[in-house]
């Protein structure tokens, strides 16, 4: 089995490298990495198009590439890789990506650019915001999961989404399969002046929350289960189509 490996936090990533240490363990795995080359967070599914990129060979069939995790794919599914890929595999994400957060993550564009060849995809992420990660938990969790998706199709155009508690395994209650939750942001935009007058602006503010979904990825990573959403490509509102013919436009 072929499996493209990305993320969106870069090459350097602790998530990215410890995910490839353990699938670089599976005998029927055939392991490809394509990363970028520096931290890439929030990129979304932006895609580079007016400036060229550069793919650096650093290692066996793991490659560096000057642009976003969508650019990764990309690349790789578009001419680079010459053999079939069965698998996307992106992550492991160093913070979650739950409810809105799944929009501007470039980790879950990664896998969804992957959608948009037919191709199967999982995006891997690890809830908490402090540099302490259990990562020996994300892996343990991830391999379950892939190894799954080797054996069972999932439908076109569909990728899964996956949140794991920042927490040891051994205290992880199980996988379930959820919905997407309702994020609460609380970004301020902090205003400076530089000293030759002009103005520059941070996008801060106090970390995000969120609020009470039932089966949400939310409320099922604070249960300390993992939570497996699945996503899809097609994002039109189908409940509203007929009251907008109705406006007789």
């Amino acid at each position: 089995m072929n499996v493209l490996l990305t993320n969106d936090d870069g090459i350097n990533g602790e998530g990215l490298i410890r995910l490839r240490e353990v699938l670089q363990t599976v005998k029927d795995i055939k392991l490809t990495v394509i990363a970028p080359d520096s931290e890439r967070s929030a990129s979304s599914h932006r895609i580079t198009i007016f400036e060229p990129l550069i793919l650096k060979e650093i290692d066996k069939n793991t490659f560096t590439l000057s642009g976003t995790p969508a650019d990764c794919v990309k690349i790789a599914l578009d001419g680079f890789l010459k053999e079939k890929v069965d698998l996307v595999v992106s992550g492991v994400n160093n913070g979650p990506n739950m409810g809105i957060d799944t929009f501007y993550s470039g980790t879950v564009a990664a896998a969804r650019e992957a959608c948009f060849h037919s191709i199967p995809a999982v995006a891997f992420s690890i809830d908490g915001y402090t540099h302490e990660k259990e990562f020996d938990t994300a892996t343990h969790f991830a391999l379950i999961i892939i190894r799954k998706l080797l054996l069972r199709k999932l439908p076109n155009n569909i990728l899964l989404n996956v949140n794991i508690p920042n927490v040891k395994k051994e205290i992880v209650r199980g996988i379930k399969v959820t919905s997407l939750g309702n994020r609460i942001y609380r970004d301020q935009v902090i205003e400076r002046e530089a000293p030759f007058g002009w103005k520059y602006f941070w996008i801060g503010g106090e970390l995000p929350g969120y609020g009470y979904k039932e089966n949400s990825d939310f409320n099922t990573v604070e249960n300390n289960f993992v939570s497996l959403t699945p996503l899809q490509q097609d994002n039109t509102a189908y409940s509203t189509i007929d009251e907008l013919i109705k406006w007789d436009f």
